[in-house]
């Protein structure tokens, strides 16, 4: 049993209004995008100045292998989101949280960083922005 056929004008009205419908979505979606983004909710300013605080420290780590992280205690609130943009930062180094590493990174954000009390571990080198660079005593 064969379906009758559809006029050629009919098919076309709805492939038409299809395609208008799937342009419209895209056309949507990313006028939302901008939206977000020329208002710093995705990122934006912020994350960029965040991320280049680890430029000078970048520079005398080794170019890959895992060393250790260390977030400022105090910030609760933005403690992952400055875990992820410190892994962004210095990707490829995959960076764990603790002290049990050879190298280790602190991350004081508001620019004032305490000396470790730990005597496990010696400073390297203070960088500006609250970021620091400490070395395990062997």
């Amino acid at each position: 049993m064969e379906l009758p056929a559809k006029p050629d004008s009919q098919l076309n009205y709805r492939a038409r209004a299809g395609m208008m419908i799937l342009i419209s979505i895209a056309l949507l979606s990313s006028r939302e995008l901008l939206r977000l983004t020329s208002h710093g909710h995705a990122g934006g300013s912020e994350a960029v100045a965040y991320v280049r605080r680890f430029d000078a420290i970048k520079k005398v780590l080794p170019a890959r292998g895992v060393i250790c992280y260390a977030p400022d205690p105090h910030v609760e609130i933005n403690g992952n989101k400055d875990y992820f943009l410190a892994q962004y930062a210095l990707a490829p180094l995959v960076l764990r949280t603790g002290r049990d590493c050879d190298l280790l990174v602190t991350n004081f954000p508001n620019g004032s960083h305490p000396m470790l009390s730990d005597t496990r571990l010696v400073l390297v080198q203070d960088f500006p922005d609250g970021v620091a660079l400490y070395r395990k005593v062997r």
